[in-house]
Formats: structure tokens, sequence, C-alpha cells
């Protein structure tokens, strides 16, 4: 499922009523997140796993933590839990490395994923769970910390990450329920894309990475490469596996995010790693007008990437 969005008609109905266009859209998101909560609650007499999945920059965790509030406000208690705290420490010997000996962070087997497994069959069969706890700044697993989880008939536990969908998950718990989370959409402008999916999520990447990590843009695209290959290689393939899909674009957001990227790749020059995305996001940010950030709604997932209104101050 690929969303097209004419530019033409978007900035048209910014133009006409932009908080009615807006919200319009912002509603449409929300109508995904019931038709999955809804699917939710029909498979979990079958199993209590929920396995959330998409590519980065697909603001998967927005949208576990949507889901989640759905499926209470339904009545149905339901866990979110990052597969990120899974993760095996940095100095194991297994852990999975490039060609180069760098830590391959895009591999599935940075994941403990016997205790994965371990975890799920014990809440498909009714048993309480103790996930662990991941220290990132030191790249390795807390010792006895964690979070018990009690698990009571009617219990949802949704695992959210980027391997979530491995068949070596879904071929040994069948009747779990699989999302994929993805901006999968392209921006066209006189019937030509002038944004791919590809290219919108590096975009909200080299924001968020700036506000919220810190990252130079440089640094991003320096990651972005080997990014692309994991996707391809453990991501990508088990999208169809899934049993609803996500599409969490937004046509007006590149008009948001302009103000935000283009700092970020002003100063950037032809020896930066690809170059050629920098420049394509310079010339397609030339043909989109600026939006002010004021539009976006305080829960709308595009707030991930640019961060909360400040209060009483127009972004």
């Amino acid at each position: 499922m690929i969303y097209a969005f004419d530019m033409e008609k978007v900035l048209a109905d910014l133009e006409k009523d932009p908080a009615g266009a807006i919200a319009g859209w912002e509603a449409g998101y929300r109508d995904q997140i019931q038709k999955v909560a809804d699917f939710i609650d029909k498979n979990r007499h079958k199993s209590p796993i929920v396995l959330l999945s998409g590519p980065s920059g697909s603001s998967k965790t927005s949208t576990a933590t949507r889901i989640q509030k759905r499926l209470v406000e339904m009545g149905i208690t339901a866990h979110l839990l990052s597969m990120d705290n899974y993760f095996i420490g940095l100095d194991d010997e297994n852990y999975p490395r490039l060609d180069n000996g760098r830590p391959n962070l895009e591999s599935p087997d940075c994941l403990d994923m016997a205790l994965l497994d371990d975890h799920f069959s014990k809440l498909e069969a009714g048993q309480d769970i103790y996930v662990p706890e991941y220290d990132f700044h030191n790249q390795r697993r807390v010792e006895g910390a964690g979070t018990f989880m009690d698990i009571e008939p009617g219990d949802v536990f949704i695992f959210e990450g980027i391997h979530a969908l491995n068949r070596r998950f879904t071929d040994r718990h069948p009747d779990a329920c699989r999302i994929y989370v993805s901006p999968e959409a392209v921006y066209q402008r006189d019937g030509n894309v002038i944004c791919t999916t590809v290219q919108l999520r590096l975009i909200r990447r080299l924001v968020r990475d700036y506000l919220f990590r810190g990252a130079e843009a440089a640094y991003t695209l320096g990651l972005w490469d080997n990014v692309l290959v994991g996707e391809d290689q453990n991501i990508a393939p088990f999208q169809t596996t899934a049993h609803c899909q996500v599409v969490t674009a937004m046509p007006y957001e590149l008009g948001v995010l302009k103000k935000f990227v283009l700092p970020l790749i002003r100063d950037l020059g032809p020896d930066v790693p690809r170059a050629d995305q920098v420049e394509a996001i310079r010339v397609m940010m030339g043909e989109i007008p600026m939006l002010s950030a004021a539009l976006v709604p305080d829960d709308s997932i595009v707030r991930e990437f640019i961060g909360p209104r400040p209060d009483n101050k127009e972004q």
C-alpha cells in the first residue's frame, strides 16, 4: 500500500483551510490505528503477542504508543515493550560485525533471540515474564534490573522493534499479530515524483537525530547506506507477512520539515556521505512552501520528529 500525494492539491487544501485539511489527514491516520486495534482485539484469543516492525524513520514508537492507548480506551490491558531492551552486550563474542570490524547494528543477531523466543512462548502459555533493561550508554544489559510483566487473561503485549517480523519469530509464533509501519508514500508535482518514501524517512531521521540525539547531519548520512542494506536484508522481506499495515506519511509534513532540515544540510559539501541525496533534498524543498509547525497538532506523529509545541511560541 503506497499513497501518492499530489502536492498541487495538498497546497490548495492548505491555502483554503489549513487547520481543516490537517485535521482531516490526521483523522485518516487515527482511522488506521482503530482498524489495527480492532484486529488485535479479534486476534488476542489466539495469541497475546503483537509484533510491530518497520524501517528507520517510520514512527514505529509513536504508532505503537497510539495503538496501546486505543486498546486501553477499548478496555483492553495492553503492554508496550521495546525490543531494544533485548539487545546483547556490545562486548559479547557473538555480537555481529561488519567486514571492517565495526558492530553491525542492523543485524537481528544484535538481539537475544533465544530469550525473546522464550518470552513469547511463556506469554502464549499464560506465564509471566521478566523483561531485561538495556543500558545504551554502556551498551550492555543492566544486571539485576528489569521489569516484571504479570499476564492476565485477555492482556496484549506489543513488542516494537525493527526485527519484530523476522521469520525466526513468526515461524515459531504464527498466531502473533503482525503489524508493519512505514511512511509508504510518494509526493508528486506536475506528474513527477519529487520525494520518495526513502527520502522522506531520511529527512525525518536527519531532523530527529539532530534535535534529540545530538547527531550532526554528516553523521546520520554516514550511517544511511548501512541502514538501507540492513532494511533490505532484514525488514523489507517481511513486509508482506503483516496482518496490518499503517502508513504514517502526512501530506503536509514536507512543508513543516523544511524549516528544520535545510539548516542541517545547507553547508554540506560534495564530499559528505550520500551527497546525491543531500542535493536531491535541497532541490525538492525548493519546490515546497514552508509551513508553520504551529499548525501541527500536539498529538500528531510529526511531533515525534520536530518535538512538542513550545508554550506560547510559534515554531
